[in-house]
């Protein structure tokens, strides 16, 4: 058999130089105010208004390391961009983020759409016929988040052994976590963004949400069209209208209203009088709820050195937490819930509302575990209560109202008296009663310690 040979191509004595744009850091700065100023005025979704700004930061950050330029010198006040400069930013982030693969194609795509929108209104170029668009497919990248494939199997069972660990949340680790919040809020300025973290724990707790349905909250929501107003958190009617934006089947499904606990309805009260000066603003700022647990849930990142190391020698209990190591995520405490909640179910199978709301035996059991998922915005549970409505049918509305509540008071029971800890004074009279002040702080002291 004769081996097949291919002919050379002939040598190019020149190569196709490749195609560099140069961007202006005004005009960058420029395009991010444009940005938020759409977000602002409900031209974009604050989700999509995240995902180009950090994306294009993302970016500038790497591209500035990469070229060895400093953004704060004023002689540096433009950046020369080419296709090889995009790749390479993004091998980095993928070395150091370990992202996944639908992270990777967002935060390429936002990145397309900033630099298509740059570089069309304010140089009248186009992004396809001067760097390309093949550098922003994810398959140009995908090849290297898989790991699997040079990983030998006593490796990947210890990693699957230990993300299997990671879903067992304890009642003593979300102890732990409120301890945690505690501290923060003892040693640090009083601010809004630790009474957003107060605020955010108490309701991922006693709701289950994940991190981008509590940023998509507001008290109010304006409707343009017809110039009302809809309230999106109910306070009388202890409603919460949760937008879940995992499920895109249609804009009535995408949103599941619960009954929040009176507890999150003495909270939000609070809070609203104290912090929200328009009710149609978000309740937790513009600011990715995920980042800011991180920030606050990493020892090593909340605290400096000294003072980190005097709150582990004064607290046993957080020695058990490696201080570069987050004590708690928005994840972590949606599993905690969803592991409560179903078993809380079993519990009340067979009591007289739970009979009379879901039926009896392995049926009720069954509709009850939909319920749950209905509560925390599962497709499985979402069409639920396609036929019938838990929030205006009068039927149905106060028993349901009554059957949510009965879910999260054994959660409310099961995290005291830590909870007390992070609860604001008014909630915390209007619970505890009679209980003297000093009572409550003497409390205080034995749980932290």
């Amino acid at each position: 058999m004769v081996r097949k040979t291919f002919s050379k191509t002939k040598r190019q004595d020149h190569y196709a130089r490749q195609s560099e744009v140069v961007i202006s850091l005004e005009v960058i700065d420029d395009y991010k105010e444009e940005l938020a100023r759409r977000r602002d005025e409900g031209l974009l979704r604050r989700g999509t208004f995240r995902n180009r700004s950090t994306s294009l930061n993302m970016f500038l950050e790497s591209l500035f390391k990469i070229k060895g330029l400093n953004p704060e010198n004023p002689k540096t006040n433009e950046i020369t961009i080419s296709a090889s400069d995009i790749y390479k930013a993004f091998q980095n982030y993928i070395k150091e983020r370990r992202s996944s693969g639908h992270t990777l194609e967002v935060y390429l795509g936002s990145l397309r759409i900033c630099l298509e929108e740059i570089l069309f209104n304010y140089y009248g170029i186009q992004l396809s016929q001067t760097l390309g668009l093949e550098v922003f497919k994810p398959s140009f990248y995908l090849n290297k988040l898989s790991v699997s494939v040079i990983q030998e199997k006593g490796k990947q069972l210890n990693e699957y052994l230990k993300n299997e660990q990671k879903k067992v949340v304890t009642d003593e680790r979300i102890k732990d976590a409120i301890r945690w919040t505690a501290l923060l809020l003892q040693n640090k300025r009083e601010s809004r963004t630790l009474e957003n973290l107060r605020l955010a724990l108490i309701m991922l707790l006693l709701t289950g949400a994940r991190s981008s349905e509590l940023n998509d909250l507001q008290f109010e929501v304006l409707l343009k069209e017809e110039g009302r107003v809809l309230k999106q958190i109910d306070l009388n009617r202890r409603i919460i209208y949760f937008r879940r934006m995992k499920i895109k089947d249609s804009p009535v499904r995408s949103f599941t209203p619960i009954f929040a606990h009176p507890l999150l309805v003495d909270e939000l009260r609070v809070f609203k009088r104290k912090f929200i000066t328009k009710p149609d603003e978000p309740l937790f700022g513009y600011y990715g709820l995920d980042k800011v647990f991180y920030r606050y849930y990493r020892p090593n990142l909340a605290f400096n050195e000294n003072i980190l190391e005097e709150l582990y020698r004064k607290n046993p209990w957080l020695r058990k937490y490696p201080p570069n190591e987050p004590i708690i995520t928005v994840s972590l405490i949606r599993k905690y819930v969803d592991s409560y909640l179903q078993e809380r179910v079993f519990k009340m199978e067979g009591e007289k509302l739970s009979s009379e709301l879901f039926g009896g035996g392995l049926l009720g059991l069954d509709n009850m575990r939909r319920f749950k998922n209905y509560l925390l915005g599962r497709v499985e549970g979402v069409d639920f209560y396609h036929y019938i409505s838990i929030t205006q049918d009068k039927r149905f509305s106060s028993r349901y109202r009554r059957f949510t509540k009965m879910l999260f008071d054994g959660l409310i029971e099961r995290l005291m008296p830590e909870l007390l800890l992070i609860l604001s004074p008014e909630t915390k009279a209007k619970l505890l009663g009679n209980v003297s002040q000093e009572a409550v702080e003497e409390t205080k002291i034995t749980i932290l310690s």
